[in-house]
């Protein structure tokens, strides 16, 4: 459930990144594009996590999984 709601959240991130990317070129503002890697550098350490975070759930051995 987390790695499917982490997932869909980097979906919208991405839509919205590729949206910016886009106004940026039609506007002819380049900080935009700035902007943009910033959001998606600031995501990419919550994909790290997950896996952690489901290497720590099955080490432990839970009778829910």
């Amino acid at each position: 459930m987390i790695l499917n709601a982490t997932i869909g959240f980097g979906l919208v991130i991405f839509i919205a990144c590729c949206s910016l990317f886009y106004f940026a070129i039609t506007s002819k503002k380049f900080a935009l594009i700035a902007s943009a890697m910033g959001i998606l550098m600031s995501f990419i350490p919550n994909f790290i996590n997950i896996g952690q975070l489901n290497a720590e759930i099955k080490s432990r051995k839970s009778k829910y999984l």
